[in-house]
C-alpha cells in the first residue's frame, strides 16, 4: 500500500459546524462597528450583498457565488479578518465583533469546501496565516476555532509548505490533540482535521498526540467512521520507522488492538488499514521481539482467518499472506514466558495455561527474583492500574494474587519483600472486593503470606 494521497475540497461532517454555519450564512450583521481602515467601500458592498444572497441556507449556492468572485472574497476576507486582529482591541472588544469575524470565515469555508482553489487564491494574495492563529490563541468561541483551524489546515494541505511554519504546525497539533480529549463531537472534527494534516508527509514529524489515539480506539462506543479516521492516522504515522517504534514501546497494547479490529471490523477499510500498520511495523522492524508480540496477540489465528474471507481489495490479500508467511517462520521460537511477559507488558493478563503450571514456575523463578524482584512490582502495580474495564480489573486482581501465592510457594523470601514494600496490605483489601474471584484468591494469598510470616 502506497502514500500517494492527494487532496480534494475537504468538507466537514459536523452536527456543530452544520448548525454554526447555517446561522451564520443568514445572519443579519451591523456594518457599522467596523473601523474604516479594516474595509473600503467597495469591501462592504461585497459583503454585504453576500448577507442578503436569496439561496444563503444552500452552501452549494453559496460556494459557487463566492468562487464567481474568488478573487474579491478572498482579498476582502483575509484584509478584513487581518484589520480586526491587529487593530490592538481587547480579546473582549473583539468578542463583541464574534458574528462578524465568523460570517467571514463562513465564507472562507463555504468557499474553500465548494472549491479549493479558493484557500490557494487566499493563501497567494498574502501568504499570511497569522489573522487565523490569532484566532486560534484568542478563543472567541468553538466556531471561530475550529473554522481557524480548517483554514490552516486548508493551507498546510494544499500549499505544501512547512519551511518557516513549524510553529504553526505544532500549534495547529497541540489544539487538535485537545479535540481528541474532548467531547465526541470535537474528537471527530479533530479527527477530520488531522487526517488532512497527516497526509502532508512534512507535516508529520511534528505530531505527537499517538496515547490519544490509542484511548479513542480503544473505545468501544466510537462510531465506525471515528474508527477507521484513527486508523488512518495510525497507518500514515506507520511509515515513521521512529515513530511506529516509539509508539509501540509506549503503548504495547496497539497490537493486540490492531488484530482484533482487523478481526471484528464489518467494513473492509478498517481491516485493510489495520493489517496495513501491522505489516508496516513488521518490515519496519523486523525483529524476533516484534514477531513474538504478534503470535502473543493470538495474530496467527485471526490472520489465518482473514485470509479464508472474501477481500475485494488485492493489497490486502498481500499483506495478509506475507504476515502469515512472517508468523509461521517465527512460531518456532515462542515460549510461555515470552506469553508472560507480554500479558504483563499489555497490562492484560488472562488465565493463560502458564499460570496454573507449577513446571512454568520452577523454571522461571529465579527471573521473577531477579533486579529485586522488578517483575513482581510490575505484577504487583496491576492490581490497581487503570484498565478502563472492571472485568479485565477484576480478571488482573485476581490473577495477580494467584501469581504471587504459586511463588510464595518456591520461594518464601518473597514474604519479606511484600511485607516491606506495603504490598500485603493491598492483598488484604481485595478481600472485600465484590467480585468473587478476587475475593477467594485474595483470601488465598493472604493465608499463605501469613503462614509464612509466623
Amino acid at each position: 500500500m502506497t502514500t500517494d494521497l492527494t487532496f480534494s475540497p475537504l468538507r466537514l461532517e459536523s452536527d456543530i459546524v452544520a448548525h454554526a454555519l447555517a446561522r451564520l450564512r443568514n445572519l443579519p450583521l451591523s456594518w457599522t462597528s467596523i473601523k474604516s481602515s479594516a474595509i473600503d467601500s467597495n469591501q462592504l458592498s461585497l459583503l454585504r450583498e453576500l448577507s442578503q444572497f436569496p439561496y444563503a441556507e444552500d452552501p452549494v449556492q453559496r460556494g459557487a457565488y463566492i468562487n464567481e468572485r474568488q478573487d474579491q472574497f478572498a482579498a476582502t476576507c483575509l484584509h478584513v479578518l487581518t484589520a480586526l486582529t491587529n487593530q490592538g482591541e481587547t480579546e473582549t472588544q473583539l468578542f463583541n465583533k464574534s458574528d462578524l469575524v465568523n460570517f467571514l470565515l463562513s465564507i472562507i469555508y463555504d468557499g474553500a469546501s465548494y472549491n479549493n482553489q479558493f484557500i490557494l487564491k487566499l493563501y497567494t494574495s498574502h501568504k499570511d496565516y497569522t489573522p487565523f492563529v490569532s484566532l486560534l490563541n484568542l478563543e472567541l468561541d468553538d466556531i471561530s476555532k475550529i473554522l481557524s483551524l480548517y483554514t490552516i489546515v486548508s493551507f498546510l494541505t494544499l500549499v505544501g509548505e512547512t519551511k518557516g511554519n513549524v510553529k504553526i504546525v505544532k500549534s495547529v497539533y497541540l489544539e487538535l490533540t485537545k479535540y481528541l480529549k474532548a467531547s465526541t463531537q470535537l474528537q471527530y472534527i479533530g479527527l477530520q482535521l488531522l487526517k488532512e494534516l497527516l497526509n502532508v508527509k512534512s507535516c508529520r514529524g511534528y505530531f505527537n498526540a499517538s496515547s490519544e489515539l490509542l484511548d479513542i480506539l480503544e473505545d468501544k462506543s466510537i462510531e465506525l467512521q471515528m474508527k477507521y479516521l484513527t486508523i488512518y492516522a495510525l497507518w500514515v504515522i506507520s511509515f515513521d520507522s521512529a515513530k511506529i517504534n516509539l509508539i509501540i514501546k509506549e503503548h504495547p497494547n496497539l497490537i493486540p488492538v490492531l488484530f482484533n479490529l482487523a478481526n471484528d471490523a464489518i467494513k473492509e477499510k478498517v481491516t485493510r488499514l489495520s493489517i496495513s500498520i501491522l505489516v508496516n511495523i513488521i518490515t519496519l522492524n523486523p525483529s524476533l521481539a516484534t514477531l513474538k508480540k504478534y503470535h502473543l496477540a493470538n495474530g496467527l489465528t485471526i490472520t489465518k482467518n482473514l485470509i479464508d474471507r472474501k477481500w475485494s481489495d488485492e493489497d490486502l490479500k498481500n499483506d495478509l499472506n506475507l504476515l502469515l508467511h512472517q508468523l509461521n517462520d517465527s512460531l518456532k521460537d515462542l515460549t510461555t514466558f515470552d506469553e508472560y511477559e507480554n500479558e504483563l507488558l499489555t497490562h492484560h493478563l488472562h488465565w493463560s495455561p502458564c499460570h496454573a503450571n507449577q513446571e512454568f514456575w520452577v523454571d522461571n523463578i529465579e527471573k521473577f527474583k531477579a533486579n529485586n524482584w522488578s517483575l513482581v512490582r510490575q505484577l504487583i502495580e496491576l492490581l490497581d492500574y487503570n484498565v478502563n474495564d472492571n472485568e479485565q480489573l477484576f480478571v488482573n486482581q485476581a490473577i495477580v494474587c494467584f501469581d504471587l501465592g504459586m511463588i510464595i510457594k518456591l520461594d518464601d523470601s518473597i514474604v519479606r519483600f511484600i511485607n516491606n514494600n506495603g504490598y500485603k496490605e493491598k492483598i488484604m483489601q481485595l478481600m472485600n472486593s465484590p467480585n468473587s474471584n478476587v475475593k477467594f484468591e485474595a483470601l488465598r494469598t493472604t493465608q499463605l503470606l501469613v503462614s509464612k510470616t509466623l
